[in-house]
C-alpha cells in the first residue's frame, strides 16, 4: 500500500507539472473561430500567430497572471523535487505555490471581467483558467497534509 505521507514530495511535484501545462495551454477563445489565446498574450487565429498587443488592459493581466504562475509552478516543483533529494519537505513551499496557482486566474478572470464586461459571456474559457485551481488544490493539500504530520 502507498503511504501518502511519504510522497507528499510527488504531490507537489504533480501540482507543478499541471502549472507547467497551464502556462502551454489556450486559457480562453472561440473555438467556432478557431481563435485562442494564452495568460502570456499569444494568440492564434485560423494558423495565424500573433501577440496581444501592450496597450491592452488584457495584456498587462496576462503578463501579472504568468508571472504568478511561473512562480508559484517554479515553488511547486522546486518543493517537489529538493524535498525528495533531500529527504526533508518544505510544507510551507507546498502551500505558497498552491496559493499562488490559484490566486493567478482569479486576478485574471477578475481583471479581465472588469475591463471588459461580458468578456467571458462571449468567449469561452479553456483548461488554462480551470487547471490552476486543480494544481494549487494538489499543492495546498500537499502543504496542509505535511503539516497535520508534523504535529503527530
Amino acid at each position: 500500500m502507498v503511504n501518502i505521507k511519504e510522497n507528499l514530495w510527488l504531490i507537489a511535484l504533480v501540482a507543478g507539472i499541471l502549472g507547467i501545462v497551464t502556462i502551454f495551454t489556450p486559457a480562453w477563445g472561440f473555438a467556432d473561430y478557431n481563435h485562442f489565446a494564452w495568460f502570456w498574450n499569444l494568440m492564434v487565429t485560423d494558423g495565424e500567430i500573433d501577440f496581444i498587443p501592450s496597450g491592452e488592459p488584457i495584456y498587462d493581466l496576462g503578463m501579472i497572471t504568468t508571472l504568478i504562475l511561473v512562480i508559484g509552478t517554479a515553488v511547486l516543483l522546486f518543493m517537489g523535487i529538493f524535498a525528495k533529494l533531500k529527504d526533508r519537505r518544505f510544507d510551507i513551499l507546498a502551500l505558497i505555490g498552491g496559493a499562488l496557482l490559484i490566486i493567478a486566474p482569479i486576478v485574471y478572470f477578475a481583471g479581465v471581467e472588469s475591463e471588459y464586461s461580458g468578456f467571458f459571456d462571449y468567449y469561452e474559457v479553456n483548461v488554462a483558467l480551470i487547471l490552476p485551481f486543480i494544481a494549487g488544490a494538489l499543492g495546498i493539500l500537499a502543504g496542509i497534509m505535511g503539516f497535520m504530520e508534523k504535529r503527530g
